[in-house]
């Protein structure tokens, strides 16, 4: 999903962890994203599609003051486990204030693989716009 910004009310979305065919039974690294900004907020978006077989998802914001996030970074947010049960869908939301200037996600699928995306509505970009 590319980039999209919508001028009227200021906010920009942001594909953090892309939808694909299916995710493996491991952690995947989200690209990271500079919000370049001060004062702005997030509102991260977990969407998982129909699954086969029964797994678990786990997903964590990170932040971090420079774009290498290296072993890690500073969790801003860790959402609940969301336990997927084989023939249905999941959506998990949070809103988000960052306090340093790139974030990312790190997503695990437990046992089965799994199609999911994570987007980010980067809004009120009060001192300097993003430039996303």
């Amino acid at each position: 999903m590319p980039t999209t910004k919508d001028l009227l009310n200021n906010s920009t979305v942001k594909a953090l962890l892309c939808c694909r065919d299916r995710y493996p039974e491991s952690a995947t690294g989200g690209t990271t994203v500079d919000l370049a900004g001060i004062g702005r907020k997030v509102l991260v978006i977990v969407d998982s599609c129909y699954c086969a077989a029964t797994t678990t998802l786990s997903v964590i914001v990170q932040e971090s003051a420079t774009d290498s996030f290296g072993v890690g970074g500073v969790t801003l947010h860790t959402f609940t486990t969301l336990d997927m049960v084989a023939g249905t869908a999941q959506l998990a939301v949070a809103d988000l204030a960052p306090n340093e200037r790139y974030i990312r996600v790190v997503a695990t699928v437990g046992t089965a693989s799994l199609s999911f995306s994570v987007l980010g509505v980067i809004y009120l970009e009060r001192e300097r716009p993003s430039g996303l």
